[in-house]
């Protein structure tokens, strides 16, 4: 589909796919890109001649649970907020009722726009890490939370900041929504690093010394190598091999002092820890949780509003959301990415839903539009893959 009014409605999506990841550009602008995609969509909708949509058990579900839920967790908020749930109801109903050959082609074309993003954004950082003098300026965002030097293709945090090499988190918030986000992709696009743009956006990965991202790339990747091989106890050895290897070489190295180990391998905390409750959760977010799981609130949540005002420190992670939706919101959420899954099930779309339960124990953002939308128009293309 060639027709203009499809590309305009593409680069909408696509600028509401930065947006959800907090590119800084798009910052405090929620309202103004939703309602340019709506526009882009209505101007698809109405000018394309071709059939667009089709209705089939297969999306009505997702579409009856995007619905409770997107106005679930805004339940205790203002009007704005309802209308703004309102807005990506109508959006992200909109993608699940596109056929599987627009949604191929927009998973395509997300793949490959991101790739030139991080391409574009990977080369300047290059030219910055060899100290080239680079024009840039100071942005704040969330009232001070986060300061950065912004030097446009990409963003330095200077709050506290005390690291040899920045990690890499081109024109978003963190390294480590970054790397779930490019932790998707690899593991949609099958790991395919002959192909230039997932080379790309591996090597993205590998610059934001994100070890979420490193451990939902190495989990992910195995599995799919586990699921696809038929040599599978000898992809078990040779990765087990590396892992210790590489693990043994960076944690000696220089008696330990690397930037792989200090970035990755020493967040790893002892032995007896978890990884996940040693980097993602404070100790006033373990102490509120352990009560919350007793209390009444847990089957609800108490919301987003009433979660602000606990001022539980910096967390990430299963935790958050269900304190602030509880097990049914939580189920719901779980129960819709099920629905698109069970649609069209194929090996990769079962492994893809793994990755994202793995990512929400540590990154619980189940309803940024980068994951819906990702996830949505993925689903097709490994049943198209299969198929073939």
């Amino acid at each position: 589909m060639k027709s203009k009014s499809y590309i305009i409605f593409k680069y909408s999506l696509f600028l509401l796919f930065l947006q959800s990841m907090y590119a800084w550009f798009l910052w405090e602008k929620f309202i103004l890109v939703f309602i340019l995609v709506l526009i882009a969509t209505f101007f698809f909708v109405s000018l394309v001649k071709e059939k667009i949509f089709v209705l089939n058990n297969s999306n009505v579900i997702p579409i009856f649970l995007i619905f409770i839920i997107l106005f679930y967790v805004v339940r205790d908020q203002s009007t704005n907020a309802f209308f703004a749930s309102l807005l990506r109801i109508i959006i992200i109903s909109t993608i699940l009722l596109l056929n599987d050959k627009i949604k191929i082609d927009l998973f395509s074309f997300l793949t490959k726009s991101f790739a030139i993003l991080l391409l574009l954004s990977l080369f300047v950082w290059i030219i910055f890490l060899l100290g080239i003098s680079l024009p840039h300026t100071q942005i704040t965002f969330n009232d001070g939370q986060y300061l950065f030097d912004n030097y446009f293709f990409f963003l330095i945090n200077e709050t506290g900041s005390i690291l040899a090499l920045p990690r890499y988190s081109s024109i978003f918030l963190e390294p480590g929504q970054l790397g779930m986000i490019t932790s998707f992709f690899l593991c949609a696009n099958r790991f395919d690093l002959k192909r230039k743009e997932i080379l790309v956006i591996f090597i993205g990965t590998i610059f934001t010394f994100s070890l979420a991202a490193y451990i939902l790339l190495f989990i992910s990747s195995f599995v799919y190598l586990i699921s696809y091989s038929k040599n599978r106890i000898l992809n078990i050895i040779v990765w087990s091999v590396f892992f210790v290897w590489f693990y043994s070489f960076f944690s000696t190295y220089n008696n330990g002092v690397n930037v792989i180990n200090d970035l990755i391998f020493s967040r790893f905390g002892s032995i007896n820890d978890e990884i996940i409750e040693n980097n993602r959760f404070s100790e006033q977010m373990n102490d509120y949780f352990n009560k919350f799981v007793n209390s009444d609130n847990f089957l609800v949540g108490i919301g987003s509003l009433e979660y602000e005002k606990l001022f539980l420190g910096a967390n990430a992670g299963y935790k958050v959301f269900l304190i602030q939706y509880g097990i049914i919101g939580t189920l719901f959420v779980f129960i819709f990415y099920l629905s698109i899954v069970l649609g069209k099930p194929t090996k990769m779309a079962w492994i893809l839903f793994f990755v994202y339960i793995l990512c929400f124990l540590q990154a619980a953002y189940p309803l940024w539009e980068c994951e819906l939308l990702l996830f949505i128009v993925a689903i097709p293309f490994f049943k198209f893959n299969s198929q073939k």
